[in-house]
């Protein structure tokens, strides 16, 4: 039964488990047997490439989370769930082909891709490139340098690379050249006198660049060059006769192997020694004493003739002599010395290194002014008249004659220079252009020496290297050049200036320095005493400073020229210009006697700063286009002196405030007929002792809004407008100043302005403050007070007066307001403190409402004039 039982228990489970394993089967997926996409190669792509690196990274897209392999090696990338993927593979030499696959989580393989990839990163070289001359022509014993006395060189080069795609090669010169060439070899013509520097690499057909090399050479075709000859000899004895060489290079070289000899054979000397590069080889006839303080580097025998002789500097090289350099006769090959004398035993010059020996032009008589050495006699008060292993004097001049005539350019490597008793034209249309940093030193004894540039001078410095202008005995600049120490020192007017002519175009200077100008001979005009002098043309001048002239440190005349951040300091006048309309700006003045002086210039001064000039800051004679924002202090005045006639016909002119700098008035000062003059609020008019200020038929308009805004006073005042006599002790009082006079139809309006301490006492004149004859006045919001005998005088003339006081009419008259035939109007007036408030006579109208009056002797004379 158990059996039975246990066998249809299986039966039934069997029947029962059939119809479930139907159901597991029919929902059992299928295998995934089908294979990714094959993967896409996005770098590098799938054309033949080259690479010049062994390690390349291939990259680009598989189906997501699967797996790129390849048939090169093992290595493996993932692709991310956006399929890209990135594998990196180092690469034989040569050509590798590749299979890329990408597999599938359930296994299955793609397809390949397949790229070929060619690597070549083996660096090609160069295995020779050289100078060809330097090979055979070099005169330096030392195989690393080449030094050529020829501009003209041949470059040869080589690469054991059987795939060279082209070379690459360079050289610095004036314009540095960079060109591709399939060449080995290549001539090149050479600037003279300068280093030259050759580049070359090669480039083979993959793509792969060799390291560069470098050749240089420095190009000299008179490497070394007679420099000076003392033909005549010394004082102490015409026999001691010496010559010098300049090494006209960077490099040292040995002159073994070189021969110093005259045409007809004697003197023969055979060089024995090294020269110093940029220095001198000093050459002594017989023994050492022909120079007693100058050691000299080899003796000669033979003697040089006074009636003239031509000297060759020869290289001897294997069976071949090179002649270096030679001089030359005054007539060519015929003739004197051309330089040097017999009578001071002055010695021929040189004049530049760079230019050849036998032209008569490049050699120049030494000028007794820059000069070194003592002679056997070591006598310090005759010394030799030339410059033994120095620079020599020829070689300091701009030009050794007295005119430029053709551009030139003054090198910051060959300052200082030296401009020597002429005063050197700058011919029209040439240029003298300054580098930063040059030094020009201006020597005057028989003659005054300078620049009359009528063509143009341009002079831009930096802040660091400045260009200065200054005495010969300036040692601050450019060094001792006279050698004598302390001995001597500069000192105003020691030199002529520089002047600027009308027929000057481009003319400039920047960060320049201006000093111990302004020597002139008596009788020559004004404006020979100024360190720069600019006429009837305009030019910029910034950054710039100058000092310690004769007179004026910088003058125009008739020029508009634009001056910004300028010093003006230890002059007579720092700055004085005639007529034109220039601008000044943001510059300082200091420590002359006078800082700036206009003189019927219509200038822009603005935003300057005057400090201890002993008299006037600023002085200002005739109409100004605009002076507003300068300041001072510490000066013999402190402010700006207006003189002369303020206005033109037809034409307004205004006064702008200046911070505790007020305008101070000397003398007549006029408002012409027909013209404004504005006065603008912040603006404070201190007046002399001898101002007036006359109102010639033109308007006067003083455009404040309360008393204080413009203030008319003595120039005693210090309460406003700062101390304007270098004085703390200076009281105000009562007629200090003569009058504000309007006649001729002019027009006075007076809004918001106080008048203090006028009415100055005269004989023909009544004592008036404000006077107008024949004008029209209004006056609102003013005040006038502690003035001389008449505060305000009407004559003839039509007057309104508003919201205004009059005060403190204590002396003289002591009469706030008189009218005389004058019909007047009176709205909220106040009158206090006067002797007399009101005067007048029986032709006058009044017309009056609100007047207040308060504690005055008398209010009106007549008595009740007003009812």
């Amino acid at each position: 039964s158990t059996a039975a039982s246990d066998s249809s228990g299986s039966s039934a489970a069997n029947e029962s488990a059939q119809p479930q394993e139907q159901t597991e089967q029919e929902s059992k997926p299928e295998a995934d047997t089908v294979p990714p996409a094959r993967p896409i190669i996005l770098f590098p792509s799938l054309d033949f490439q080259i690479s010049t690196t062994s390690t390349v990274v291939f990259s680009g897209t598989a189906e997501a989370s699967s797996t790129v392999s390849q048939n090169f090696s093992s290595s493996t990338s993932p692709a991310d769930s956006a399929g890209n993927w990135s594998l990196s593979l180092d690469l034989i030499q040569g050509t590798s082909s590749l299979n890329f696959y990408s597999t599938d989580s359930a296994g299955n393989i793609s397809s390949s891709t397949s790229i070929e990839l060619f690597v070549d990163s083996v660096v090609p070289i160069i295995n020779d490139f050289y100078i060809s001359e330097c090979l055979s022509d070099n005169l330096l014993s030392e195989p690393d340098n080449c030094l050529l006395a020829t501009t003209t060189v041949h470059l040869v080069w080589s690469s054991p690379a059987n795939d060279v795609d082209y070379y690459e090669f360079a050289y610095s010169s004036d314009s540095p050249t960079t060109a591709t060439t399939t060449a080995t070899s290549t001539t090149i013509v050479l600037s003279d006198n300068a280093v030259h520097t050759f580049s070359l690499k090669v480039k083979d057909k993959a793509g792969n660049w060799s390291e560069v090399l470098t050749r240089g050479t420095e190009i000299s075709t008179r490497p070394v060059v007679i420099n000076e000859i003392a033909w005549s000899g010394t004082y102490a004895n015409p026999a001691d006769e010496w010559i010098e060489l300049y090494d006209n290079t960077s490099q040292e070289i040995d002159l073994n192997g070189w021969v110093l000899q005259s045409k007809d054979g004697s003197p023969y000397i055979k060089l024995a020694k090294t020269i110093s590069p940029r220095g001198y080889y000093l050459l002594e006839r017989t023994d050492d004493n022909t120079i007693s303080d100058v050691a000299a580097d080899q003796f000669f025998t033979g003697s040089l003739t006074d009636g003239g002789e031509i000297l060759y500097l020869s290289k001897v090289m294997g069976e071949a002599t090179t002649t270096i350099d030679q001089t030359i006769r005054a007539n060519g090959t015929s003739g004197s010395w051309p330089a040097g004398t017999v009578t001071e035993r002055r010695t021929m010059e040189r004049v530049s290194p760079d230019e050849p020996g036998n032209l008569v032009s490049n050699w120049y008589t030494n000028n007794m002014v820059v000069k070194n050495g003592q002679d056997v006699n070591n006598n310090p008060i005759i010394p030799i008249n030339g410059t033994p292993k120095a620079r020599n004097s020829a070689n300091y001049l701009i030009t050794t004659g007295s005119a430029l005539t053709s551009d030139k350019t003054l090198f910051r490597g060959k300052s200082p220079y030296l401009v020597s008793n002429t005063f050197m034209e700058i011919g029209e249309g040439v240029a003298l252009t300054i580098e930063p940093g040059v030094v020009i030193k201006f020597y005057s004894s028989y003659a005054y020496a300078g620049l009359n540039v009528k063509g143009a001078i341009k002079a831009e410095g930096t802040e660091k290297d400045k260009i200065i202008f200054t005495s010969f005995y300036d040692d601050q600049y450019g060094g001792d050049l006279n050698g004598d120490g302390t001995s001597t020192s500069p000192s105003i007017g020691n030199w002529r200036g520089i002047h600027i002519l009308s027929s000057s175009t481009g003319s400039v200077f920047n960060n320049a320095v201006f000093r111990y100008g302004g020597g002139y001979f008596l009788g020559d005009s004004g404006y020979e005493k100024a360190n720069l002098f600019v006429k009837d043309v305009d030019i910029d001048i910034s950054n710039s400073s100058f000092g310690s002239s004769t007179t004026y440190g910088l003058y125009l005349f008739n020029s508009d020229s634009r001056i910004t951040v300028g010093n003006f300091e230890n002059n007579a006048v720092g700055f004085y210009s005639v007529l034109g309309k220039p601008a000044i700006s943001s510059s300082v003045f200091s420590g002359n006697k006078q800082g700036l002086v206009l003189n019927g210039s219509s200038a822009e001064v603005k935003n300057n700063r005057f400090e201890s000039n002993t008299d006037f800051a600023f002085e200002a004679v005739g109409n100004q286009t605009e002076i507003s924002g300068n300041s001072g202090s510490n000066n013999g005045y402190n402010g700006i002196l207006l003189r002369g006639d303020l206005t033109q016909a037809n034409a307004s002119s205004t006064l702008k405030p200046n911070s505790d700098f007020p305008y101070i008035l000397g003398g007549h000062v006029n408002v012409v007929a027909s013209s404004t003059l504005t006065i603008e609020p912040g603006v404070v008019i201190k007046m002399k002792d001898d101002s007036w200020l006359n109102v010639l038929g033109g308007k006067l308009a003083a455009q404040g809004v309360n008393p204080s805004d413009i203030i008319f006073t003595s120039i005693k005042d210090n309460s406003v407008g700062g101390y304007t006599k270098n004085s703390t002790s200076t009281v105000p009082k009562a007629g200090d100043w003569y009058a504000i006079k309007a006649v001729s139809g002019a027009d006075v309006d007076f809004q918001g302005v106080t008048v203090k301490y006028g009415g100055k006492f005269r004989i023909i004149y009544p004592h008036t403050t404000v006077e107008l004859e024949n004008s029209i006045g209004n006056f609102n919001n003013v005040i006038f007070d502690s003035n001389n005998s008449y505060g305000l005088y009407l004559r003839n003339s039509t007057t309104t007066i508003k919201n205004s006081e009059f005060k403190n009419h204590l002396t003289g008259y002591g009469q706030a307001i008189t009218y005389l035939d004058s019909p007047i109007d009176l709205q909220n007036v106040k009158f206090s403190n006067n002797l007399v408030g009101v005067m007048a006579n029986a032709n006058s109208l009044v017309q009056t409402a609100q007047v207040i009056w308060e504690n005055n002797v008398a209010t009106t004379s007549p008595p009740n004039l007003f009812k």
